[in-house]
């Protein structure tokens, strides 16, 4: 069966306390998303196809990244779910902390990546197929203006299109360009040990022939002058018909197949302005600790489409 969520994973924001400074890995219990500003491919419509942009601009977006940032204060307020502060990436330290929180989804370098969040609690999210689709978002008591909101509406940071999908607990069994030192430190090596039975997802991507096929995406705003132009996040849950007055819903959505899901969500982004990241600079180790705790042995062989039985949980 074909599927389709609203990944619901935590809304706050990540914001800075001043213009510039560090800051720190989160070693709080609840994740946070940061506004980014990045340097990234954005998707180019080609008549009725897309294609990914050959040239690389400056772009900000909403996302999940725990690591270190430097990050600045917007001036004025944030009001109608708009950012307070951007973050820029630095090179990513060891962890002074064991409680320095993993990323995932993971949007940036080779591909779109997601491996482990909520497959402990949700075994269907274990066992995704080719061409399914997660839409990860946050919950705000806000409408698509901004305004303040009965309900709790849903608000889009990254578009997943499951591509092809590896066992976690086999390194061996994952293409060596997706499993570097960088997501190693800021996402795997970040999880505790009940990921045996959980799945390691690549997604699709935009390449530079017209396609008309789905691809992963982050929805992003082009740079106004010298610092980012502030935008909220995309509201997308009425395009389903649901709504809610229970922030922590996990909703698998009936009726619509992936695809035209897909193309829902990404007309609503492009009537609503925003460009579609589909290729995200990547972060890098800090110079001097690239080494990994994990060696990696030979890539297994790991033919797509094929799920061994998996006993047990996450």
């Amino acid at each position: 069966m074909s599927t389709v969520v609203l990944f619901n994973h935590p809304g706050p924001e990540h914001v800075a306390k001043g213009r510039g400074g560090l800051y720190p890995w989160n070693v709080a219990k609840a994740h946070k998303r940061k506004y980014l500003s990045v340097r990234a491919q954005v998707a180019e419509r080609d008549g009725n196809s897309f294609r990914r942009g050959q040239e690389e601009r400056r772009v900000a977006l909403w996302a999940e990244f725990e690591p270190p940032t430097t990050g600045t204060r917007f001036d004025g307020s944030a009001i109608g779910g708009l950012p307070e502060s951007w973050h820029t990436l630095v090179p990513i330290p060891v962890p002074l902390s064991a409680d320095a929180q993993n990323t995932d989804p993971w949007i940036f370098g080779e591909s779109f990546r997601y491996s482990y969040c909520k497959q402990v609690h949700k075994p269907f999210l274990r066992d995704l197929e080719q061409g399914d689709l997660l839409l990860f978002g946050s919950y705000k008591e806000l409408d698509a203006d901004g305004k303040p909101a009965p309900v709790f509406n849903f608000f889009l940071d990254t578009v997943f299109v499951v591509e092809s999908f590896f066992p976690l607990h086999s390194p061996a069994a994952i293409p060596q360009n997706l499993f570097d030192p960088v997501y190693r430190r800021a996402a795997y090596d970040r999880w505790s040990d009940d990921r045996d039975d959980c799945t390691f997802y690549k997604g699709a991507m935009l390449g530079d022939e017209p396609s008309t096929a789905q691809f992963c995406y982050s929805p992003c705003a082009p740079y106004q002058g010298d610092s980012p132009h502030r935008v909220p996040r995309p509201m997308i849950n009425d395009l389903f018909g649901v709504t809610t007055r229970n922030p922590q819903l996990f909703a698998r959505v009936c009726g619509f197949s992936p695809e035209q899901a897909w193309r829902m969500v990404t007309a609503r982004c492009l009537d609503r302005g925003y460009r579609l990241a589909v290729r995200v600079e990547d972060a890098v180790v800090a110079p001097g600790s690239e080494t990994i705790s994990e060696p990696i042995g030979p890539r297994a062989l790991v033919v797509h489409g094929s799920r061994p039985r998996r006993p047990g949980s996450c």
